[in-house]
């Protein structure tokens, strides 16, 4: 996915910036060489951002399938509630009816 993604390009990154201080320690990097060490660093920390980004984004959406799981919970645990109630309900109709049909006899 995306994160795969982000995390082979830093990988890459870090591998040319290493690439590009290996054997210059002591001495300054040439003009275009340090340009291309900044522009890998910048692109880094886009990467960075965007991962980070897409981390948040994926936290919500958990976040989102949780709260539709805990609703659809609350929701059947009331309609059970209230079919339990609607069957007494019954019950007790039944057993009025049945009554006075036994006392009509």
């Amino acid at each position: 996915g995306i994160n795969d993604a982000i995390q082979q390009q830093q990988a890459a990154n870090a591998t040319k910036i290493d690439e590009l201080k290996r054997g210059r320690r002591d001495v300054a990097l040439a003009g275009r060489e340090a340009d291309k060490l900044k522009k890998l660093r910048e692109t880094e920390k886009g990467l960075q951002d965007e991962y980070e980004s897409s981390t948040l984004e994926a936290q919500e959406k958990i976040r989102t399938m949780v709260a539709v799981k805990l609703q659809a919970h609350f929701r059947a645990k009331q309609m059970r509630r209230q079919l339990v109630l609607l069957h007494h309900v019954a019950i007790r109709i039944q057993r009025n009816y049945r009554g006075l049909k036994a006392r009509q006899k």
